[in-house]
């Protein structure tokens, strides 16, 4: 805690405030980006599904995921490992591909 008592006060009020505020911003453009990952999965699940004419539990079984896992994964609020995302992409003969606009 010295540490950060000693940086405090090297920095003015101005720039421990401007610090703060771009960690807010950062903060936000993560969870903005985590959101748009788990709802891209989850339209491109849902359209793989349909277009293999496949129920939610024939996937979860033949991936081996938890019914919560698959219940988060399709309603846009899942956090699946990378792991994860390769088994849905194996199951349907893509790979997986992350585009940065």
């Amino acid at each position: 805690m010295g540490v950060l008592r000693d940086i405090e006060k090297m920095m003015t009020q101005n720039e421990i405030a401007q610090s703060n505020e771009d960690y807010f911003k950062m903060t936000e453009k993560l969870r903005e980006s985590k959101e748009s990952l788990a709802k891209s999965l989850a339209n491109y699940i849902a359209h793989s599904i349909k277009e293999k004419n496949i129920s939610q539990n024939e996937l979860m079984r033949s991936l081996k995921i938890s019914s919560a896992t698959m219940t988060e994964i399709i309603n846009g609020r899942g956090n699946p490992t990378i792991e994860t995302i390769a088994k849905f992409g194996a199951f349907f003969g893509k790979k997986p591909e992350i585009k940065w606009k």
